[in-house]
């Protein structure tokens, strides 16, 4: 048995890191078809030489910064200049305008053409510009914002700083406007500058950056692009002006706006599992245990349960954190252990959509019946789908073998009067579902009838589950 066979934990991860944008393939691990979007932008902005602004609006989940990481890398391929920059790393700064040279400044540093000199002209007066804007600053803060000697301060005219910042900012515009114009004259594009992550900066910052480049960057042949979540900066919005209209506030700053759609739950669920290294975990984890067992059901999960979860009404971000909360399981579990993946996949996404019914069932107070009722009831699996509906039976299946509350024996006796057609004395061990349907579902159900060794399955599985879920041991009342 290989070293990598006999540690399958080692394949898991509890925290993504950023993935490495490929130069040559930017697109390679495109699974949300985010290229296409891309493709579209840029069909927009090639031609572009009037000052543009466009917004891009996506929730957690849906793939933007992922996009624009990789569109300004496409860019590139296609002869632009682009510059990525993630705005929240910077917001630590007082002025955005310092983190916005700063980016063009270290973007152009690299260019071995007259595009770094030009780049070098935007920064001397921009840091001019930042040192007059400080000065501004003395009337209200004097001694803290600047430490000035106290003739600098008597000499210093307001009036006439102000006029030297209005003629300070148009120096800088039209330094902006030789380069972008440079960059129009050799590459036959504007310049793109794409700023992320707005949302998540303090709402000063994200104002203050929107401000300068409504004001000081409306030049020629230069686009931004702003990825954003546009709830989160209306939110941020609020919190600085209070009760004004925040798309009206918006628009004046965004000549177009477009919404990323939400990601494909079943794609985005499946895509995870192999990036958390759950494919490669079961993998070995059969091996180890010389079954395939784990693996195939693992795959039955894979294949199955991201659509279960999204009928359930799991947001991305939750169907996120239900894959990391498999591998944390997987982290703990010992290998000889059974692993149940298909009541795994159910109690785990159960715990975010319905918490009550989840504890009360591992507390032992709700019934299997209980939990397979709500979950028929919000999944709605239509006629057409027997492959979804077998596996919901094979994880009902599973359930009927938790005898914490010594109901096991009891729940089969029903399945068993259920078949001979004879009237049932415990109806409610038994979900609705099956109650209504034929012979042949009842029979796979049943415990005689069913393929894993039933000794495989001890009494209290869930419990074990649970102590994995949870770290910890719930109080159960038997």
């Amino acid at each position: 048995m290989t070293q990598e066979a006999s540690n399958p934990k080692e394949s898991l991860s509890l925290k993504l890191p950023e993935p490495e944008v490929s130069s040559s393939e930017p697109w390679g691990d495109d699974v949300l078809g985010r290229a296409e979007i891309a493709g579209r932008l840029t069909n927009l902005i090639r031609d572009q030489s009037s000052p543009f602004t466009i917004s891009i609006h996506g929730y957690w989940g849906t793939g933007k910064t992922f996009m624009l990481k990789r569109w300004q890398k496409d860019l590139e391929n296609q002869g632009f200049q682009a510059i990525y920059f993630n705005a929240w790393e910077d917001d630590f700064c007082n002025d955005p305008l310092l983190a916005i040279i700063g980016q063009l400044s270290d973007h152009f540093n690299k260019e071995e053409s007259t595009f770094k000199s030009l780049a070098a002209s935007v920064g001397k007066k921009g840091v001019l510009l930042l040192k007059q804007n400080a000065m501004g600053l003395v009337e209200k803060h004097i001694g803290i914002t600047l430490e000035l000697k106290q003739g600098e301060i008597d000499q210093w005219d307001p009036l006439e700083d102000s006029l030297s910042q209005r003629a300070t900012k148009d120096d800088l515009k039209k330094e902006l406007t030789n380069l972008s114009n440079r960059v129009r004259e050799e590459t036959g594009h504007p310049l793109v500058f794409i700023i992320d992550e707005l949302d998540r900066c303090r709402p000063t910052f994200a104002i203050e950056l929107l401000e300068r480049v409504k004001h000081i960057f409306d030049v020629r042949d230069l686009v931004f692009v702003f990825g954003l979540n546009r709830d989160e900066l209306c939110k941020s919005l609020a919190s600085v002006y209070g009760d004004i209209e925040v798309d009206v506030y918006l628009r004046r700053f965004f000549d177009m706006e477009f919404t990323l759609p939400e990601a494909d739950g079943e794609k985005f669920g499946g895509y995870l599992m192999q990036r958390y290294g759950l494919s490669q975990f079961f993998t070995e984890l059969s091996r180890a245990v010389e079954s395939p067992v784990h693996e195939n059901e693992f795959q039955t999960l894979a294949d199955y349960f991201p659509s279960v979860w999204t009928r359930l009404g799991l947001s991305l971000r939750e169907i996120d954190y239900c894959v990391r909360l498999i591998a944390l399981v997987g982290k703990n579990v010992g290998t000889r252990h059974s692993f149940f993946p298909l009541v795994l996949g159910l109690l785990i996404p159960l715990k975010h959509c319905n918490p009550v019914l989840y504890r009360r069932f591992v507390e032992a107070e709700a019934l299997a019946s209980e939990v397979m009722n709500y979950v028929y009831e919000t999944v709605s699996l239509r006629e057409s789908e027997v492959e979804l509906e077998e596996v919901l039976k094979g994880t009902e299946r599973y359930l009927y073998f938790d005898d914490r509350q010594n109901q096991r024996g009891i729940t089969q006796e029903q399945l068993q009067l259920l078949a001979d057609g004879e009237p049932l004395t415990r109806p409610d061990l038994i979900s609705k579902r099956t109650l209504e349907s034929d012979n042949n579902r009842v029979f796979i159900l049943q415990m005689k009838n069913f393929t894993r060794p039933v000794f495989g399955i001890p009494r209290d599985f869930v419990d074990h589950l649970v102590r994995l879920i949870d770290l910890h041991q719930g109080m159960v009342r038997r």
